[in-house]
This record gives structure tokens, sequence and C-alpha cells, in this order.
């Protein structure tokens, strides 16, 4: 989810276009159970595991753009954005017996990121204004 605010710049046929959009983003993951043990030489699974992750981040993007009119109500347009985010996330393996019991958990962890990503082209598009 973003909000944001945008500036226009109008010269003749063009408008130029720029601006800020900020929001918060949300993921969580968590795999099917896997077979992580098996009994050798009988073959009898002894143990299962699952992975669990979950992360959020306040993402900021600034883009810009330019637009030409082709017609007052046809226009085609390029735009691109530049991507700062921070991220905070949780990370967990959990294990179970082969009756799906919770036995254990073997890995934890806990990451904060900073990222930088760019767009150079985020859309192409084609408008008709009514």
């Amino acid at each position: 989810m973003l909000i944001g605010v945008e500036w226009q710049k109008q010269i003749k046929r063009i408008q130029l276009y720029y601006g800020l959009d900020v929001g918060i983003q949300y993921f969580e993951r968590s795999n099917p159970y896997s077979i992580i043990k098996i009994s050798f030489p009988s073959g009898d699974i002894v143990g299962y595991a699952t992975d669990e992750e979950s992360s959020v981040g306040i993402p900021l993007f600034g883009f810009m753009g330019l637009k030409y009119f082709i017609h007052p109500r046809v226009s085609i347009s390029i735009g691109s954005a530049l991507n700062i985010c921070i991220e905070w996330s949780k990370y967990k393996r959990i294990n179970y017996d082969n009756q799906f019991n919770e036995t254990s958990v073997s890995v934890e962890g806990k990451r904060k990121e900073l990222n930088f990503e760019t767009d150079y082209v985020r859309f192409i598009n084609v408008g008709f204004h009514f």
C-alpha cells in the first residue's frame, strides 16, 4: 500500500511529472512440511520441518516520467523510479517428529535491511482521457 504526491509541469504537448510515494509492505511465508530425517535401512520417516519467514518494510519511491499528448484525449507516457526501503525480517525452522508434534526450533534469526532499487522503466502507458 502506497500513498504519495505528484507534481506536473505542462510544456505544450509534453507533460513532465515527478513525485514521492511512501507506504508499508508486509510479507509472510510458511513452507509446507518437508521430510528431514529418514531412518535407514527401514526407510521410516522420523522427522519433518517447516520454515517460517515474515517481514515488514517501509518503502520510499521517488518517481519521474514524461507524457506526450498525441491528441488532446490520447497520450503515451513512460516513467521510472528509485526505491529505498528499510525492512525487518524474522526467520525460523521448526522441527517435528513423525506424528507432527513440535520438537524444537533449530534455526531462528532476525534481520534488518536497507534496500536500494531502480526501475529504469517502471511503466510504458497509452492513456485515453475523457
